[in-house]
């Protein structure tokens, strides 16, 4: 087995000498099937490129990677596409990249809420099935899951409804004793169940460290009928009791990993298959869920639209910051960026956000905006503020600050302590809000 390690918006010409033009073109061939394949709850408006944009391989077999993280495995090669923010500390990404996705109002899963260590690997795909495995058995053998489920069927007996059509076809040939009919009957073997028992083998094909676990997940569900697919549609079709309420996070696992996870089997045991997310909406999510949930006094929305221009009456060129914040009247927009030193005064800033941040404060009618960057060891932190003057209206100045925060987690010490450090670091941050006119 080749291990690589690459590490996201990167270039690296590493790993050139130990791979072939055959396991380059394997792996392209199969990156854009993941591609194809791409995660769709984390989802962006404006992605719509049919080529892959996972990993590319240039002249000499330089790897360049984009905006995707987590896990690639073709043939005898796997790839970690880790976090750069991560790439100088001594800490385990997966369990750093799980608890930002707790965050994630698009996943909806309480990550936060279940057990998330896994000391024996920090491979994200390995940290989520061994949580699946065990949060799935534990919550099946306490509370199994049994709902009325519409079943079709000839029977002896009349029960339920009689499918009059179908029964007039069985008289007429001879066969006037089988009803036809459709009945509710409250079982164990329904969709949810086998949507579980569906993604514990597809798991079990690819993982290491969760096999006992989704082993005893798998027998439990013995009973239970096995599908060969399933898609996001089946699993809106499930209508849970509110007394199930511990089933809410295991059908939102179910979703992730069908969305998320491709698998392509080969003729052998070694079959490929991949778990990436777009480290940036992850970023994006991350700090508009932990401020809403530690800073609650903050009034944190996200997504807030607003239209920059208008055309006969009709609003045009939508703007869509990423947080506004009402206790301090600002608008906050995410850059899961890299801040280069540079000697023009721009302190790493891409005019383009500059641009973008203008418009917000236009058609926002705001004239306070952050834009937050995650802290990157080795590269620009430093704070700097731009003041853009309304030649026009002769109002006051929009004052844009640029930040960034460290959002790495040290599982060593209490969670708790974590939550602290960094409830401090965001407060600091707005607190320079706190009397800005």
């Amino acid at each position: 087995m080749v291990d690589i390690t690459l590490y996201d918006y990167s270039t690296t010409a590493q790993y050139a000498s130990i791979l072939s033009s055959d396991q380059v073109d394997k792996i392209e061939e199969y990156a854009q099937i993941v591609w194809e394949n791409r995660v769709r709850t984390l989802y962006e408006d404006d992605s719509v490129t049919t080529e892959q944009q996972i990993i590319k391989f240039g002249r000499k077999h330089n790897i360049k990677t984009d905006k995707y993280v987590g896990i690639i495995k073709c043939g005898d090669i796997k790839i970690d596409i880790r976090p750069k923010i991560l790439k100088y500390k001594d800490v385990n990404w997966g369990q750093n990249l799980l608890f930002w996705l707790s965050y994630s109002n698009r996943l909806n899963i309480p990550f936060h809420e279940l057990d998330v260590k896994n000391p024996d690997s920090d491979d994200i795909l390995e940290i989520l099935t061994v949580l699946f495995a065990k949060y799935a058995y534990n919550t099946i053998s306490t509370q199994p899951y049994y709902t009325y489920t519409v079943e079709d069927c000839e029977s002896s007996f009349m029960k339920g409804e009689l499918i009059f059509e179908k029964y007039i076809l069985n008289i007429a040939s001879g066969r006037w004793h089988k009803f036809h009919i459709s009945h509710k009957p409250f079982i164990f073997d329904n969709l949810l169940n086998r949507i579980i028992k569906l993604v514990a083998k597809r798991l079990l094909s690819v993982c290491s460290f969760a096999k006992d676990d989704l082993n005893q997940l798998l027998f439990i569900l013995d009973e239970v009928t096995d599908i060969n697919n399933c898609t996001l549609n089946d699993c809106d079709k499930i209508n849970l009791n509110p007394l199930y309420e511990d089933y809410y996070a295991l059908v939102n696992l179910c979703r992730m990993f069908i969305d998320n996870l491709t698998i392509c089997y080969d003729n052998g045991e070694d079959n490929s298959y991949s778990f990436i997310l777009p480290i940036n909406l992850i970023f994006e999510d991350f700090i508009l869920g932990f401020i809403t949930k530690h800073m609650p006094e903050c009034g944190a929305k996200g997504q807030k639209r607003g239209w920059l221009a208008t055309n006969n009456g009709i609003d045009v060129f939508q703007t869509r910051n990423d947080i506004f914040l009402q206790k301090y009247n600002v608008i906050i927009d995410t850059k899961y960026k890299i801040r280069k030193n540079d000697d023009d005064n721009k302190g790493g800033v891409n005019h383009t956000d500059m641009y973008q941040m203008t418009s917000y404060a236009v058609s926002g009618g705001c004239n306070k905006l952050l834009l937050l960057y995650p802290h990157v060891k080795q590269q620009c932190n430093d704070p700097i503020e731009f003041k853009i003057k309304n030649k026009i209206s002769n109002s006051s100045e929009i004052k844009i600050k640029v930040r960034n925060i460290d959002i790495c987690i040290d599982f060593n010490i209490p969670i708790e302590l974590n939550f602290e450090i960094l409830k401090n670091a965001l407060s600091e941050i707005l607190y320079e809000y706190q009397d800005m006119t």
